[in-house]
């Protein structure tokens, strides 16, 4: 872990040696959403947040994200949700790649928490569709994928419409998260945002999730619902 640590330190000091012509940039993009659970009467209340300080070739980026309701109970989801807290290094590979390393911490509950190094890589396809890619293993060794589309189309000036998908897949099991291996997680969904501002961005939509295989069978036999749909009213900050 030293090694590591000492390695991502020189790496950094070398991308903030690059000189006047490329210059740090701080950065944040995130969104806090209310979620409104059909048939159930039940919410959440979802938010992530991304800031980046960074030069052109690359830097540290720190992301906070989560889910709970309105018991308060953080929303688990067999492992691919909680409350996450990830610091990174993150390099450009390319034109349009860029790669990321680094540490994230995810509570479960008040005595339940995941320590993961994880890895990932963010890209553009074609049709300017979004690609988020991450791999992380657990302190108890177990890997998990987690895979994120994203396409936004803009049929006006300043309205945007954003379909997605989200994909989490585990190779062994954690049963304490509710965690078994193969596809855990599948979430689909749209959301339809108005900028007032380019900083400022209001949206609603709709989002269907599913936790299926041995994951969705945990939650089953708890008596719980494996798949729900949610009306989303949300709003979108970035500078």
């Amino acid at each position: 872990m030293r090694r590591v640590f000492a390695a991502g330190v020189a790496l950094a000091l070398s991308i903030g040696s690059a000189g006047a012509t490329d210059p740090v940039t701080v950065s944040f993009e995130g969104q806090v959403e209310r979620q409104f659970q059909h048939g159930t009467g039940l919410g959440n209340w979802d938010w992530v947040g991304v800031a980046r300080v960074a030069r052109e070739q690359g830097g540290l980026r720190f992301k906070n994200q989560g889910s709970v309701d309105d018991r308060g109970t953080v929303a688990i989801d067999a492992g691919y949700k909680g409350i996450q807290t990830e610091g990174a290094l993150e390099l450009r590979l390319f034109d349009k790649l860029r790669g990321r390393a680094g540490i994230r911490g995810t509570a479960f509950g008040p005595e339940l928490h995941r320590l993961y190094f994880v890895a990932g890589l963010e890209t553009t396809l074609m049709f300017d569709t979004g690609l988020e890619a991450s791999m992380l293993v657990s302190e108890r060794g177990v890997a998990s994928f987690e895979l994120s589309l994203g396409y936004e189309w803009q049929p006006l000036e300043r309205l945007a419409v954003l379909p997605f998908v989200e994909l989490g897949v585990s190779t062994g099991e954690d049963l304490p998260i509710g965690q078994r291996s193969g596809l855990g997680r599948v979430e689909a969904g749209v959301r339809v945002r108005y900028e007032i501002l380019p900083e400022i961005a209001p949206y609603v939509g709709v989002t269907w999730n599913h936790l299926l295989g041995g994951s969705g069978d945990l939650v089953s036999d708890a008596g719980d619902r494996t798949a729900n749909v949610a009306f989303i009213l949300g709003l979108r900050l970035s500078f």
